[in-house]
């Protein structure tokens, strides 16, 4: 039973020093985020949030890694064929995550050491489209390929971290159709390439 109770005053712990610290993000850059602003928001002691974290980049670097871990797995489990006839379903669980979380990938495009885990997410990304069967073996294998690949993807993360940022006003519909429009048109592209 102390266990039990042990393991929910963790999590609750846990839960209260990330509530904080995303309200804090909400004011203020996360590199100006303290441990005693988070301990203070949260209503706990110091110790507390050190028996979780070594410091505050422990944090975002947990809640980053967790938001790309996501995106990551996502990516992982593509099925090019399905994804390449109708990106929609895909789109829009990407979408609908980064709409639900917002302020996390707000976080992860803010943050000085994203770029890895963001060069990571794409590496995935392409890595699926030059592993799947549905482009033949000599295009996937090509040189050309590669770079249109390397290039289509990488603008599409742009797309989505501009839209993420503010810098694209449109909602979450449109930006997922759009989206969805180029990536049909690519893989005519793709598919037909001789």
């Amino acid at each position: 039973m102390g266990e039990k109770k042990e393991y929910r005053s963790a999590v609750r712990s846990r839960r209260l020093i990330r509530e904080a610290f995303l309200e804090l993000l909400r004011r203020k850059p996360y590199e100006k985020i303290t441990v005693t602003d988070i301990v203070a928001a949260a209503d706990i002691n110091r110790s507390t949030f050190y028996a979780h974290y070594p410091d505050v980049r422990g944090l975002v670097e947990e809640i980053v890694g967790e938001v790309l871990d996501h995106s990551i797995s996502l990516a992982d489990n593509l099925d090019m064929r399905v994804f390449l006839e109708d990106p929609m379903p895909f789109l829009q669980e990407l979408t609908s995550y980064s709409t639900r979380n917002r302020e996390l990938y707000e976080l992860l495009i803010r943050s000085d050491f994203a770029h890895r885990q963001m060069e990571q997410l794409k590496h995935t990304l392409i890595e699926a489209a030059l592993r799947s069967p549905v482009i033949p073996e000599h295009i996937r294998s090509s040189m050309e390929f590669r770079i249109h690949i390397s290039f289509f993807i990488g603008g599409l993360l742009t797309l989505y971290i501009m839209w993420l940022q503010g810098e694209l006003e449109c909602s979450d519909e449109d930006i997922t159709k759009q989206i969805s429009l180029v990536i049909q048109n690519s893989a005519t592209l793709y598919l037909n390439w001789s």
